[in-house]
């Protein structure tokens, strides 16, 4: 995957210090490795990113693929701020397809953008946080894993998502889904290890076990890390 041309062209654009983080986060999602293979999307995408490590997450790419429906800076208002009414109907009807399993046979990052605000949406008018499971429940797990990667993007304050995600009672699928979501997005490692320590705090000793158990699978030394501070 490495010797991809997107990859190879960030190596040579990026610091090291960013292109790192950059390309482990971009190869966590198979929808955006995809869709970065295009030239021109790619061409369209590095000209907007440039070299700024947080503009390469991919649920602004996403958004890009879906033809800048809406700015990004609004999605990240406080608080929520709803999208404009033709892409909050679309959202809705693809993710309300989603939810009845008629998901296309052939998923894309657009697809991913699409749940993701959808599913903003949903928190946004109900103020609930629990269509999450709901979600990695009935989707498919690509689509579901990534539009949690996407929505991470979309919401005011981006702990919230993630606190949802770890939460006491979440079961294995929100632990994985929770790392995912913090993998696929170019955060620095410290922040990687500030965010699942702080998260982990509110978790009984079995669950600490569980997602360090995951956590280890992937990332050994991470894991080493933050586990003398989860007895």
């Amino acid at each position: 995957m490495d010797s991809m041309p997107f990859i190879v062209d960030l190596k040579r654009r990026l610091p090291e210090s960013d292109w790192r983080r950059v390309v482990l986060a971009l190869q966590t999602d198979p929808f955006t490795v995809r869709r970065l293979q295009d030239p021109d999307f790619y061409t369209r995408v590095q000209s907007r990113a440039g070299a700024r490590p947080g503009l390469w997450a991919p649920g602004l790419i996403a958004l890009q693929a879906l033809g800048d429906p809406v700015a990004p800076g609004d999605l990240k208002d406080e608080p929520f701020r709803p999208v404009n009414g033709t892409l909050a109907a679309e959202s809705e009807r693809f993710l309300s397809e989603v939810f009845q399993g008629q998901s296309p046979a052939k998923l894309e990052l657009e697809h991913a953008g699409l749940t993701a605000l959808g599913i903003r949406e949903r928190i946004r008018s109900d103020g609930e946080w629990s269509i999450l499971g709901e979600l990695l429940e009935v989707a498919p797990t690509t689509l579901a894993r990534a539009a949690l990667v996407c929505l991470y993007a979309y919401v005011p304050e981006p702990f919230d998502l993630l606190a949802h995600l770890f939460a006491t009672g979440c079961d294995d699928k929100q632990f994985r889904a929770g790392l995912n979501v913090i993998f696929g997005n170019p955060l620095h490692e410290d922040a990687k290890e500030k965010l699942l320590s702080s998260l982990l705090d509110g978790l009984t000793l079995r669950e600490k076990t569980t997602v360090l158990g995951f956590l280890s699978s992937h990332r050994r030394l991470m894991a080493g890390k933050i586990a003398p501070g989860c007895s």
